[in-house]
């Protein structure tokens, strides 16, 4: 495999209990209160001051770090739109390892899980084919969109409790439960 494609969502960063839509939707729906940026920014600033749960998930650094020694194009997808990734840039330093530019996310353009069209812009982004690419990916319809793309490896991450229903996929090459884990032995394949 020649090029890494990360899912940010839940792979890189467990942030189901923080994701802003999820923000928006309780104000909306709880408070009959729409949340400005203003208010999105101050949930933003509470995720920031909890930095026991505010890091990436064990192990992505390491990777991170591996990778770029390597010289290894890489790439991060995500649901969120631009501002998010400008917030999870900032503050998870991700530049050292990444392009902003090659990063996909929530362009309005782009179809989303589990269209292939996700992926397929994920490993042209790296000027990779996708059957050259690992995929990185935490949910069902990640997981079909990558292999629907033709992406050469998919590896679900998900924690223990959860992995019987990806290690039943034939869509997933491996299931892990964090980075560590990862046979760093695909890279040279």
């Amino acid at each position: 495999m020649r090029g890494v494609i990360f899912n940010f969502n839940g792979t890189l960063f467990n942030d189901f209990d923080k994701y802003e839509k999820t923000w928006r939707m309780f104000s909306k729906k709880e408070l009959n209160h729409d949340m400005s940026n203003d208010e999105l920014e101050t949930c933003r600033q509470l995720c920031r001051s909890y930095r026991l749960n505010f890091r990436l998930t064990s192990g992505a650094v390491w990777l991170f770090n591996d990778l770029k020694d390597r010289n290894i194009p890489r790439t991060i997808t995500t649901i969120s739109p631009r501002s998010t990734v400008n917030f999870y840039f900032e503050n998870f330093h991700l530049d050292k390892w990444f392009e902003i530019e090659k990063i996909i996310y929530d362009d309005s353009i782009i179809l989303r899980k589990p269209n292939s069209n996700f992926y397929l812009r994920a490993a042209q982004a790296i000027n990779m084919p996708p059957e050259d690419c690992i995929i990185f990916e935490s949910t069902l319809s990640g997981i079909i969109s990558a292999y629907n793309a033709g992406i050469g490896k998919v590896i679900a991450i998900a924690p223990r409790n959860h992995q019987l229903i990806f290690e039943q996929m034939k869509e997933v090459y491996d299931v892990i439960a964090n980075f560590h884990e990862f046979d760093r032995m695909l890279l040279r394949e």
